[in-house]
C-alpha cells in the first residue's frame, strides 16, 4: 500500500500556520489583562473552563495577572517556532525537530495537569487539541526529511543510517 507524503515545504507551511494560530489564541486570551477589552478573553476562558456558563465574565485580579504571564509565554513559544525552529529547518537543520517536540511535550504536560489539579480538567482536554495541532506538522516534517535522505542516499549510492560515521 504506497502512503502519501507531504513535501518539506508544505510541512513547514504547516509549521508555519500552527504558529500564527497559536498567536491568533494568545490575542484574545492577552486581552484578558485590559479590562475594558476584557470580554473576547472572558469569554474564552470561560469556553476553555467547560461548560460555558458565563461564570467568567468579571475576571478578578489573579486571572489578569496569570493571563497576562500565560500569554506571554506562549506568545515565546509561537516566536520560538517562527523564528528559531522554521529558519534552522529551512537551512536543513533538522536537529531541532527533537527540542521543539520535547518544548512542546514539556508545556503540554504541564499545563495539563495544573489545569486538572485547579479543577479545569476541560482544559487538558483542548490542550490536546493544539498538542496535535503543534505536534502533527513536526511530524510531517521529519517523515518528509527522513524521505528526502534516503532518496539522496539511493541516488548517490550512499547510505546514511549512521550519522558521523565515514562511509567508503
Amino acid at each position: 500500500m504506497k502512503t502519501t507524503t507531504i513535501s518539506l515545504d508544505r510541512s513547514l507551511t504547516l509549521v508555519r500556520l500552527s504558529a500564527y494560530l497559536l498567536l491568533f489564541f494568545v490575542a484574545i486570551w492577552f486581552l484578558a489583562v485590559f479590562p475594558a477589552i476584557d470580554k473576547p478573553a472572558s469569554l474564552l476562558i470561560d469556553f476553555l473552563d467547560w461548560p460555558v456558563d458565563s461564570s467568567h465574565n468579571v475576571l478578578s485580579h489573579e486571572t489578569r495577572f496569570l493571563s497576562g504571564i500565560g500569554s506571554g509565554l506562549l506568545t515565546a513559544m509561537a516566536l520560538y517556532m517562527l523564528l528559531v525552529v522554521i529558519p534552522e529547518l529551512e537551512a536543513g537543520n533538522f536537529r531541532v525537530l527533537k527540542g521543539a517536540a520535547i518544548a512542546t511535550l514539556g508545556w503540554y504536560i504541564v499545563d495539563s495537569i495544573g489545569s486538572c489539579a485547579s479543577g479545569a480538567p476541560s482544559n487538558a482536554v483542548f490542550n490536546t487539541g493544539f498538542l496535535i495541532m503543534l505536534l502533527t506538522p513536526l511530524w510531517f516534517v521529519a517523515r518528509a526529511q527522513k524521505q528526502f535522505s534516503s532518496h539522496q542516499a539511493s541516488a548517490t549510492g550512499v547510505s546514511n543510517s549512521q550519522p558521523g560515521t565515514s562511509h567508503h
